[in-house]
């Protein structure tokens, strides 16, 4: 599961300033105040257009569009993750380039994206009806697009946009998939 991962990447790495673009319920915020208890500094933001209720005295939310996110909001602290989980492309990129310019992601910020990976058309009606979804082999779909295309931009052309300064990826999901239903994996 991927949150298990995320969960001990920052107990590994000690990140303990944690930033959500997109919370819903709170179940990722859950994970990192989880994650990160006990740290110095420990601090964990979400932003999302819907309400998140605080899970914790270090947990702020804030009610609001990501591209009005500023370095003020979290505390013009540099951020040790980002889980960019918001869905719209223009706003992620918009966020990063931000807190990148007010030196709150640094080189050793670690980006975080999740959704990426494929999924079954015929297990998920859904992506049928939908034009903009990438078929990326016969019978899947990329789950989430604008989050696969934010990873290939992070990569290819960094978040500026220059291709000055690019981003490496760990990819935790499988694009070749296993034929029938042996290999179980989440996105």
């Amino acid at each position: 599961d991927e949150m298990l991962l995320i969960y001990a990447f920052i107990r590994v790495t000690r990140s303990a300033r944690v930033l959500e673009l997109g919370g819903q319920l709170g179940g990722s915020a859950r994970n990192f105040l989880a994650a990160t208890r006990g740290l110095p500094g420990a601090t964990v933001y979400t932003v999302d257009l819907i309400r998140v209720r605080s899970q914790a005295a270090n947990h702020v939310t804030l009610k609001q569009d990501a591209t009005q996110l500023t370095a003020a909001d979290v505390h013009n602290l540099p951020i040790d993750l980002v889980l960019l989980d918001c869905h719209h492309y223009n706003a992620t990129i918009h966020t990063l380039r931000v807190l990148r310019s007010a030196g709150l992601i640094r080189a050793n910020t670690t980006l975080a994206l999740h959704d990426t990976g494929l999924h079954q058309v015929s297990r998920d009606p859904a992506h049928k009806r939908r034009p903009d979804v990438l078929r990326a082999q016969p019978g899947f779909v990329v789950h989430e697009l604008v989050e696969r295309l934010v990873v290939e931009d992070l990569r290819t052309v960094g978040i500026d946009g220059s291709g000055r300064e690019r981003w490496a990826a760990i990819h935790a999901h499988r694009d070749v998939v296993a034929e029938g239903d042996v290999l179980q994996f989440r996105h």
